[in-house]
């Protein structure tokens, strides 16, 4: 794990104007929001396990969302207006065939 100072990550990876204040990254670091250490005064954060961790917090969920489209076009969504498909589900297809593809998958 290598650790950088929170100032020096928050200048890296955020615009002049929209940079969170230290005392925010010490509360992020706190609550497990983003990855690092508060030794004293200081805060430290570890950036690659920053840049690994999932943009949602939730694997499956980016994992959905990365996924690639299907390659046939979704049948008439019926699940729009709360019907249910021919499978009893009323997700609509392009998100169940995602879903399925990364069940496989893994």
């Amino acid at each position: 794990m290598k650790l950088i100072v929170a100032s020096r990550w928050a200048e890296k990876y955020f615009e002049p104007g929209s940079r969170p204040d230290l005392r925010t990254v010490r509360a992020w670091i706190a609550s497990g929001e983003v990855p690092g250490k508060v030794i004293g005064k200081r805060a430290y954060v570890d950036e690659q396990s920053w840049l690994d961790k999932p943009a949602t917090g939730d694997v499956l969920v980016d994992r959905v969302e990365n996924a690639a489209a299907p390659t046939r076009p979704p049948l008439r969504s019926s699940a729009r207006r709360g019907d249910r498909d021919r499978r009893g589900s009323s997700a609509p297809t392009s998100v169940r065939a995602a879903i399925e593809s990364l069940a496989r998958a893994t």
